[in-house]
């Protein structure tokens, strides 16, 4: 079994893959064309099953603080901000429509795993990582410890 979660970004997604038969972990960030073709090739896979695990901002109520911004400004580009997001979460579940793939939602929540932890609980690619990266592997979390 393939494990793939996805912290939706708009500039680049953080990425985490998993393959439970081998333990192999790997951490990226790509933009919308280098994830589409990422997640292409999974869909031709016949012999392995191949789960998408997409985090998913706006079904967490916390989020919406435009309202405790200082200024109008403030909160407009704040809204736009989680708007966007919002948007990238939803192309990538089209992505994953279109090539077939099965998928999930992950609702986020406000733990975060460090660096030390990625490297002493998994074996990946990357001696440093970064919060998107993490982010896109605590969506996955639940299936490979």
């Amino acid at each position: 079994m393939i494990y793939i979660g996805i912290d939706p970004d708009t500039e680049k997604s953080g990425v985490a893959y998993f393959n439970k038969d081998t333990k192999e972990t790997c951490l990226y960030n790509l933009n919308y064309m280098d994830l589409f073709d990422y997640l292409a090739v999974f869909s031709n896979f016949t012999s392995t099953s191949v789960l998408v695990v997409i985090e998913k901002g706006e079904q967490n109520k916390a989020i919406f603080n435009a309202h405790k911004a200082k200024n109008k400004q403030v909160a407009a580009k704040i809204g736009v901000s989680v708007g966007r997001n919002f948007e990238a979460t939803n192309i990538i579940e089209q992505f994953c429509i279109y090539l077939e793939l099965d998928y999930e939602f992950y609702k986020p929540n406000f733990k975060k795993i460090d660096n030390k932890f990625v490297q002493q609980q998994f074996n990946v690619n990357l001696k440093r990582t970064n919060e998107e990266q993490r982010d896109a592997l605590r969506c996955i979390m639940k299936y490979i410890l």
